[in-house]
């Protein structure tokens, strides 16, 4: 496989979130792009949960930010920044 090609899940592919089968005939395969290789890679996240992140991920940022009581939270929540990339140490590692 070229690494520009996309790929399909593997057998027994599951979703580390819902523990859901991830397979093409369900919809629920997706793959991420990481620069600067931009190589195609298996997300281990089933779609749904990717549509979460990308609903929520923001929205849970600037409320953190406006509730926080604690000075060292706010510091690093300011220094992290905004999410702008979907991350995930397991599920879409670079």
């Amino acid at each position: 496989m070229s690494e520009s090609a996309h790929g399909e899940p593997y057998d027994g592919m599951m979703c580390l979130c819902t523990m859901e089968d991830i397979t093409i005939e369900d919809g629920n395969y997706v793959e991420y792009q990481s620069y600067p290789s931009l190589k195609w890679k298996p997300c281990l996240y089933e779609r749904a949960v990717i549509e979460k992140l990308l609903d929520d991920q923001f929205k849970s940022f600037v409320e953190r930010v406006k509730k926080t009581d604690c000075q060292a939270e706010l510091r690093r929540l300011l220094a992290a920044g905004p999410p702008i990339w979907l991350g995930g140490q397991h599920a879409l590692p670079l």
